[in-house]
């Protein structure tokens, strides 16, 4: 029952990752300055909450190794990262701040909440 509902969870970030990755496509396509920002940090909260719920996922399930998740955190984070790279030069060009520390601080906490589980035994 945990299982499943941590998996549902992970499945609503997934294909809540998709939506907001495709309409920060699409503000990027439009050129829609005002925008950037929103998607920037929308995107680093549902990459945090992806992160920690594949963890809870590999920790409640036997086959899941730590290989395979630190490979599958890896390929999403990088290419959550290259479209937030993306969004932070469009950012710089037109002189509107990149919120940095909303944006990234999901996405550290998550990963220090992976290592902490790899000292105790992950």
């Amino acid at each position: 029952m945990l299982y499943s509902s941590f998996l549902a969870l992970h499945l609503f970030g997934a294909g809540a990752t998709a939506v907001v990755a495709t309409y920060a496509a699409v503000v990027l396509w439009r050129r829609e300055e005002g925008r950037y920002r929103v998607c920037a940090m929308t995107l680093g909260l549902i990459a945090g909450s992806e992160v920690v719920t594949g963890t809870i996922l590999a920790i409640l399930s036997a086959r899941i190794t730590a290989l395979s998740l630190c490979g599958n955190i890896a390929i999403y984070l990088s290419i959550v990262l290259l479209l937030e790279m993306i969004l932070f030069v469009r950012m710089k060009k037109v002189s509107v701040q990149f919120p940095i520390i909303r944006t990234f601080s999901p996405i550290a906490l998550s990963l220090f909440g992976i290592f902490t589980a790899a000292l105790y035994g992950f």
